[in-house]
């Protein structure tokens, strides 16, 4: 008899736990379906996410011409450093290595990586040389993430000619990003705008629209294949009124009178009476706008900005001075009209 019930007890234990196995089971293949059937997309995108990266091309800005077409500011091909966001962190020691290869501060590096948000690459130097390119090339698995980027290079082809006139660019900052963050355009960490200048005034129409590849990249952000890609749209070029040669003549004679008088500043604009069209602005002192492309150096920034007659002030435009004897033909032309 108690057997007989002992075994009824155990039989419906089992029955119960049978009951529970087929249960548990059921919901496990239920969830399945579910997040199949109506969460598979919302999954595949978040798998897609981990493995595929957006590899932006950046558009070449717009080139500078002189009323007469000749080129005066324009782009190169050059080389940029960057790191593409991996699912893990980008180790201590590739950060290390990459701070000596590229001479660029690690504390800079983390800063860079930290403020960075989504799927492009961070841009650690740009307009690197080729012996950098050959190490990175030679030595890939000692730079698990690091990625070359082919950019287009702002050159002013005159240099310090017409510097106050085109301004120069650089990498955005954060208060710059701050103060955009209403524009058309969507700034982000890494892109280079016009600092001062015309590259400043007319930056959204000089930027173009950037184009990219989407990336397939292993476990360890090394690109595997490239999915689809978009070519960029170049910036809209700019045709100035400035003569290139009236320029070059109102800069040679400005050196040469500040050298004659032992002065060390000047500013000169040159204008046709009759359209009142900009033929020529000189500013003196001056600096090369092309020290600024690719980060200026410590060197060369506190060579410009601690000079005492302020080169990268436009003093044609900006300087205040008293008017002199000149302006009372100004004045007298007035009172006679009166």
């Amino acid at each position: 008899m108690n057997t007989n019930t002992n075994n009824i007890e155990f039989g419906g234990r089992l029955r119960v736990i049978g009951y529970i196995i087929v249960l548990v089971i059921a919901v496990l293949i239920g969830r399945i379906g579910y997040l199949q059937l109506y969460d598979g997309e919302h999954y595949a995108s978040l798998a897609d996410g981990n493995r595929i990266r957006i590899v932006p091309a950046v558009a070449p800005r717009g080139t500078f011409y002189d009323r007469n077409g000749n080129m005066m500011v324009t782009n190169r091909p050059g080389f940029a450093v960057s790191l593409l966001p991996l699912t893990e962190p980008i180790s201590d020691e590739v950060i290390n290595r990459l701070s000596a290869l590229l001479k660029v501060p690690t504390g800079t590096i983390k800063e860079k990586i930290d403020a960075h948000i989504g799927f492009d690459p961070i841009r650690i130097k740009t307009d690197v040389g080729p012996e950098i390119l050959s190490i990175i090339a030679e030595q890939k698995d000692l730079y698990p993430g690091v990625v070359v980027e082919v950019l287009p290079i702002r050159e002013y082809i005159y240099k310090e000619q017409a510097v106050h006139v085109f301004g120069y660019v650089s990498e955005i900052n954060d208060a710059e990003l701050e103060a955009k963050k209403d524009s058309p355009h969507k700034y982000k960490m890494g892109d280079i705008i016009g600092k001062a200048g015309l590259e400043r005034v007319y930056d959204l129409e000089l930027r173009g629209e950037d184009g990219g590849e989407q990336v397939e990249v292993d476990v360890t952000g090394k690109p595997v294949e490239i999915l689809g890609k978009k070519n960029p749209v170049p910036g809209s070029d700019l045709y100035l009124t400035i003569d290139k040669d009236i320029q070059a003549a109102a800069e040679k004679a400005v050196d040469e009178q500040l050298v004659a008088v032992g002065a060390k500043a000047a500013a000169v604009v040159v204008m046709n009476p009759q359209t009142g069209e900009v033929l020529a602005m000189v500013s003196r002192p001056s600096f090369d706008p092309n020290l600024f492309v690719g980060g200026i150096s410590s060197k060369n920034w506190n060579a410009i900005n601690n000079n005492p007659n302020h080169p990268m002030d436009n003093k044609a435009i900006t300087g205040e001075y008293p008017p002199g004897s000149t302006f009372k033909i100004v004045t007298g032309t007035a009172a006679l009209a009166e």
